[in-house]
């Protein structure tokens, strides 16, 4: 065999760490730079988390307030359709009771006159009779 091929290969480098393994030699496996940099992601990580949560909290607020306002809205359509129905139901009923007054009132118009008139017939029945 010739020398060349007796030769080691060349072995790749192993690289270590996970944020500092595709960096240079220098800082390959740094614990300080591994520790800072997992640090980094984590607060960005965080950071990106509280942001999710407070943009779900603001559509959610938001599509709370959208909602509460169609059922106000449907509420107080509701609302004023009732009023509408109660007060044609009680101007219906006042027509009706006002037309039952003038009833009794010609009734007892009527009644009046037919006891009027028997009080005098009876009256002259009594002249006619003493004298």
């Amino acid at each position: 065999m010739s020398s060349s091929s007796e030769a080691a290969l060349p072995l790749p480098e192993l690289r270590v760490g996970t944020w500092t393994r595709l960096g240079s030699s220098n800082v390959l496996g740094d614990p300080v730079t591994e520790s800072l940099l997992g640090g980094i992601a984590a607060e960005a990580r965080d950071a990106a988390r509280a942001q999710g949560y407070a943009v779900g909290w603001a559509e959610g607020r938001r599509a709370a307030a959208a909602e509460a306002a169609v059922e106000e809205a449907r509420r107080v359509a509701l609302h004023t359709e009732a009023e509408t129905r109660r007060e044609a139901e009680h101007r219906a009923a006042l027509d009706a009771l006002g037309g039952a007054a003038e009833q009794v009132r010609g009734l007892l118009d009527d009644l009046a006159r037919a006891i009027e008139a028997q009080a005098v017939d009876l009256a002259w029945s009594l002249t006619t009779t003493v004298l």
